[in-house]
């Protein structure tokens, strides 16, 4: 008995100007050059000049120069963007490429959390603790963030230090990285 196994593999695909191919996901577009992730050498970096062809098999969002996103499998070569169901676009006028459907309306966030303590006997007993942290909320052109510190200390069964900080800050970005 004979088995035989069809593997369908979807990978986008990005033709350079001297012939080579490479296939993978790619994962940004941006700055005069594509990234595109491979099994076999990771995210490889390509300068949009020297791609003579490329061509997405999954949704990809393209804001342009303007904010206009638009949705949809990508072709073309590294001087214009074809993108299903939409005219062709000039590279000039595209600030990003992104995977999937992005509508610039998702929150983004981040934070950092450091907790140190410290015990020490001898002549006198010490017991410190030290807490720091911040969590950064981003929304289109908002960046909420909150964050605290804070330090707690004994020495000889006697509380010497208590101090908390609480702080919010409210940024409005007004000008693109």
């Amino acid at each position: 008995m004979l088995l035989a196994a069809v593997c369908v593999c979807r990978a986008d695909q990005v033709t350079l100007d001297n012939g080579d191919r490479l296939t993978g996901t790619v994962k940004r577009i941006g700055g005069g050059s594509l990234v595109i992730g491979t099994e076999y050498a990771g995210d490889v970096t390509i300068d949009l000049k020297r791609i003579a062809s490329l061509q997405t098999e999954s949704d990809m969002t393209v804001v342009l120069d303007d904010d206009t996103r638009l949705y949809g499998r990508l072709s073309g070569n590294g001087q214009t963007l074809e993108i299903t169901e939409h005219e062709p676009v000039e590279m000039t006028r595209v600030s990003k490429v992104e995977p999937g459907r992005v509508t610039g309306k998702e929150w983004k966030f981040s934070g950092r959390l450091a907790l140190g303590a410290s015990d020490s006997s001898g002549n006198t007993d010490t017991q410190n603790l030290h807490w720091d942290g911040e969590l950064v909320a981003l929304h289109g052109a908002n960046r909420y963030t909150l964050g605290g510190r804070g330090d707690y200390a004994r020495a000889n069964g006697v509380q010497n230090q208590n101090d908390t900080i609480i702080f919010g800050q409210y940024d409005r970005l007004l000008s693109k990285k």
